[in-house]
């Protein structure tokens, strides 16, 4: 389970219980803020003498006033759907967050009451079954769209495959946030071995959706059978792994496999017709491990197997962050620090 589909879910369940609830999102931030967009955070009293809440914008000062704020209107039952921009800085004439830490964030304050749980749990179920929908929120209401090209929002046009949130703001009374529901980043692990295994874990706590390809059987092999953090293991020959990665802005593709036979096997099978006049596969992320030395033979390889150099050229070889990296998890900290780099600046490769 995503934190995003754990995050709705827990929201759902609050308002089945006839808990009203004030929703936080953060919809556009600037450089320094602790909270970008996609952030958000659920506030609620189930009695009088304890608030809870789920989920962060940032933390600190900012949001212990405005837990403060939440608790002052669900005391007074009020509608709010409020857009505003708070500045990390100390400004006489901007609102201040009570953060220093420079830049601002845009967020926007919601209430949500019984009759909004339907509502809710359809959102819960949609991002539990990775249903690509658009959530939409204006001034005047909330609206889920499964077909993100149907928004009857007049600022708005499609949302882009890579995007994964969008705001635009005229007045406080003209603005609408959109934001991609139900269809994560999803990490395309070929290879369960021990790196596969604690790159599973890692990218799961970062709310990646977790899929491994291995040509092993499961049953009989360690590290797949203790692999419990990822959505599907997929037991496939490497030659076919790209029957089972679907071509996508959103999908990152990581090559572990356990010999470099079959990491050229995994190669050719990915670049597709990538020798040929036809456009060859592109994901957001496709990276080998290896040393450059191996990594070299590999390409080799490929190249003879027809696979173009242009193609190869994109592949981020070795893959992760250069950290001095040894041990499985640590090898797994350095790949998921260049994923979430990738991810947050939208690089297509």
């Amino acid at each position: 389970m995503t934190h995003q589909t754990a995050f709705w879910q827990h929201c759902a369940e609050r308002l089945e219980q006839g808990i009203n609830t004030v929703l936080v999102l953060t919809v556009a931030s600037e450089k320094g803020s602790p909270g970008n967009a996609g952030f958000k955070m659920a506030i609620w009293r189930e009695d009088r003498a304890k608030t809870s809440t789920e989920g962060t914008i940032g933390g600190g000062i900012m949001e212990q006033r405005l837990i403060a704020e939440a608790e002052e209107i669900l005391r007074t039952h009020a509608t709010v759907r409020v857009c505003r921009k708070l500045h990390h800085f100390k400004h006489p004439q901007k609102t201040p967050s009570g953060l220093i830490c420079s830049g601002s964030q845009t967020i926007l304050l919601i209430t949500l009451f019984a009759q909004d749980a339907a509502l809710v749990r359809r959102i819960a179920e949609i991002s539990a079954q990775h249903r690509n929908a658009v959530l939409e929120c204006t001034p005047h209401e909330i609206l889920l769209q499964e077909h993100s090209s149907d928004s009857n929002c007049s600022n708005f046009t499609h949302l882009p495959d890579t995007l994964e949130h969008d705001f635009r703001f005229a007045t406080d009374e003209d603005w609408c946030y959109r934001e991609r529901i139900g269809a994560p980043c999803t990490a395309y692990i070929v290879g369960g071995g021990h790196v596969g295994l604690a790159l599973s874990q890692q990218l799961s706590w970062l709310g990646f959706r977790v899929i491994v390809l291995d040509s092993r059987d499961i049953a009989t092999t360690d590290t797949l059978r203790r692999n419990t953090f990822a959505e599907r293991i997929i037991t496939t020959p490497y030659t076919e792994i790209a029957a089972h990665i679907p071509e996508s802005p959103r999908s990152f593709v990581l090559i572990l496999t356990s010999g470099y036979p079959t990491d050229v096997q995994a190669l050719v099978s990915l670049a597709g017709n990538s020798h040929t006049k036809l456009s060859p596969k592109v994901f957001a992320y496709c990276g080998l491990m290896g040393s450059r030395a191996k990594i070299a033979t590999i390409f080799r390889e490929a190249e003879a197997a027809g696979v173009s150099r242009d193609w190869l050229a994109r592949i981020h070889a070795p893959l992760g962050v250069d950290i001095g990296s040894d041990t499985p998890e640590e090898i797994a900290v350095s790949i998921a620090a260049e994923l979430i780099r990738v991810k947050n600046t939208r690089t297509v490769a």
